[in-house]
């Protein structure tokens, strides 16, 4: 049994010895100008499990509607199918992209994998029925690699994507898009990358500006901190602890759906017996 290094994996709701054939990692954040910025560190950490999982590099796509990075193959590392992207729009409405990523793959994939699991007996009405209705959404895999507010700089989380979003738009907008009730069981996580939150002095200088200018108001603060333009020293310490974590928490993800997730919670100590 692997045990987890990092904060307990859930899994999907009865999702518990799914045979995952292929996983789609799309990272969400915004577009240039606001490309280097906090709020788009999931596009940084989508390069860095890249190049750990030894994928192809990213090229520019038109298959899933907006041009957006692509890269696709099997992980020599894993021996797991992949696809990942960086979603080309808005942080805010990243929801209809991802789903239209979803269903095209979900498209592709069909064939396949039906043929995979009926190809030795001679399947019913009902089971090919039940393949080609649940079949496909149950074998892939979807992780979504966002930035997260109040989470140390640079630690990675998984939670399912069914949990609630925390305010973070994002996450609202894909979770609007990619109703659970559609797709029941489907193993669907989020992978968050922790990004801080703004110290003391940076909320004072933020609030002093803002008073000068007339400026103000709720949030204020959170929103400078998100957008602000990432130094070269916070991209490599990011990019660090990436490279450190990323392939252990995606396989704990993936462990999770396989097995559920007492595969990969760290068991807690037995609670000691008072003396006395």
């Amino acid at each position: 049994m692997r045990l987890s290094l990092f904060t307990h994996i859930e899994s999907p709701s009865g999702s518990g010895g799914m045979h995952i054939k292929h996983v789609i990692v799309l990272s969400i954040g915004n577009p240039a100008p606001y490309l280097n910025t906090r709020h788009s560190v999931g596009h940084l950490a989508i390069e860095v499990l890249r190049r750990e999982l030894d994928l192809p590099a990213f090229t520019r796509s038109k298959q899933y509607g907006k041009a957006s990075l692509v890269t696709s193959g099997v992980s020599p590392r894993t021996r797991m199918r992949y696809t990942l992207a960086q979603s080309p729009t808005l942080m805010n409405v990243s929801g209809p992209w991802v789903k239209k990523v979803w269903d095209t793959v979900l498209a592709n994939n069909m064939q396949e994998l039906k043929e995979t699991d009926v190809h030795d007996a001679e399947p019913s009405k009902t089971q090919l029925a039940a393949a080609s209705t649940n079949l496909p959404q149950s074998r892939v895999g979807l992780v979504i690699m966002h930035d997260e507010l109040e989470q140390e700089m640079g630690n990675l989380h998984s939670r399912p994507l069914t949990r609630s979003a925390r305010g973070h738009n994002g996450l609202r907008s894909i979770k609007a898009s990619m109703a659970s009730v559609e797709f029941p069981g489907a193993p669907w996580a989020t992978l968050s990358v922790g990004i801080g939150r703004p110290s003391l002095d940076e909320a004072s200088r933020s609030s002093r500006k803002s008073s000068k200018t007339g400026a103000g108001g709720a949030g204020m603060d959170i929103a400078q901190y998100v957008l602000q333009q990432m130094t070269m020293e916070q991209r490599e310490q990011l990019q660090g602890s990436v490279q450190d974590t990323a392939m252990k928490m995606l396989s704990d993800v993936e462990d999770a759906w396989v097995h559920g997730p007492a595969a990969t919670k760290t068991p807690k100590p037995p609670k000691q017996k008072r003396s006395g």
